[in-house]
C-alpha cells in the first residue's frame, strides 16, 4: 500500500512530482527487479479528482503515476490499483471534532472511508486475483463495498 504524499499546497510543482510520481515509480521499478515468484499487488492511494488529463497539476501527476506503474506492471504478475477516495478518516483513537464534522458532511455521498476499512478493501481486492485487472481504479463507494465483503 502506497500512501506517501503531501498536499499540493505545501510544495512547489517539481517537489510534488518528485514525491507523487518519481517515488512510487522508483519503488515499483525496484520491487519488480527484486521480485522472485509470487503474484503481487500495488495499492496506490491517489485521491478523488485524480485525472491524468485534469486541469490541476496534482491531479495530472497522480494520474500519470497511476498510468506509469500500471504500464510497468504489465506482464509481470504485479497488479496495480489506484484508490480515489475523497476523505480517509483516521483511526478512532486519533479522531478529533474536526474529523467527525468533516465525516458527517461527506458520509451521505459515500465520500468517507475509515483508514482501517480502506486497508480491509485492499486486502479483499488483493485476494481477488482474477477479478480485477492491473490498473483498475477504485472509487470510494467501491472501497466501502470491498471492505464490507472482506468482513464476510
Amino acid at each position: 500500500m502506497w500512501g506517501l504524499g503531501t498536499s499540493s499546497l505545501n510544495v512547489d510543482d517539481a517537489t510534488y512530482t518528485w514525491i507523487h510520481v518519481d517515488f512510487p515509480v522508483a519503488f515499483v521499478k525496484q520491487w519488480l527487479a527484486a521480485r522472485t515468484d509470487a503474484p503481487m499487488s500495488f495499492h496506490y492511494v491517489t485521491g478523488m479528482g485524480t485525472d491524468a488529463n485534469g486541469s490541476e497539476h496534482w491531479a495530472r501527476e497522480k494520474g500519470r503515476a497511476e498510468l506509469e506503474v500500471a504500464a510497468m506492471a504489465e506482464g509481470t504478475g504485479l497488479r496495480t490499483f489506484g484508490y480515489r477516495s475523497a476523505y480517509i478518516r483516521p483511526a478512532a483513537d486519533r479522531v478529533h471534532a474536526g474529523h467527525k464534522f468533516l465525516a458527517a458532511i461527506l458520509r451521505p455521498g459515500a465520500l468517507v472511508i475509515d483508514g482501517e476499512d480502506l486497508g480491509n478493501a485492499m486486502l479483499e481486492i488483493s485476494a481477488r486475483s482474477d477479478e480485477l485487472a492491473n490498473g483498475t481504479l477504485i472509487d470510494n463507494a467501491d472501497s466501502i463495498a470491498y471492505a464490507k465483503a472482506h468482513g464476510e
